[in-house]
């Protein structure tokens, strides 16, 4: 204890002295805990933590690619997605979603704003079982229902 208190006695003692140095690591010591901190931080989010979803190890995603490229991956067009989905004999459900990076306006009585979104067919929230939109529930006749509104 006593070999304790006299190594922080030179410790302030050289603080003290030289306080450029002192200020250097505390900013070392500070940056490097910040940095730990946001590696751990993401890390954990991203790879320890399950999804927040039930089952997350059932859920897929499926790219359309070249045999002769593999690497080369692009989204599923809508109409292969529906030859897909029709000769589906492996997954319990299947969904579209395309973000494509886009961004949607959201417009009231004040200025208009652009949000983030993604673009999903109807068995999405079913797929992912989100109880986040438990409200919004979708369905293929409603959306035939909506389409045929906004065609006459």
């Amino acid at each position: 204890m006593e070999t304790l208190l006299s190594d922080v006695r030179y410790a302030v003692r050289t603080w003290i002295r030289n306080p450029g140095f002192a200020a250097v690591a505390l900013v070392t010591l500070a940056l490097g805990i910040g940095a730990n901190t946001t590696m751990f931080s993401v890390v954990n989010a991203t790879l320890l933590q399950p999804l927040p979803f039930p089952d997350p190890d059932r859920l897929v995603t499926v790219w359309k690619g070249r045999i002769d490229n593999p690497t080369n991956l692009n989204i599923v067009s809508l109409p292969n997605y529906r030859d897909w989905k029709a000769q589906n004999h492996v997954f319990a459900e299947t969904a579209l979603f395309d973000s494509a990076g886009r961004g949607y306006n959201l417009t009231s009585s004040g200025e208009p704003e652009q949000v983030p979104g993604l673009r999903v067919s109807a068995g999405f929230f079913q797929c992912s079982a989100s109880n986040r939109c438990s409200d919004a529930r979708f369905s293929l006749r409603k959306k035939s229902r909506a389409a045929r509104a906004s065609s006459c």
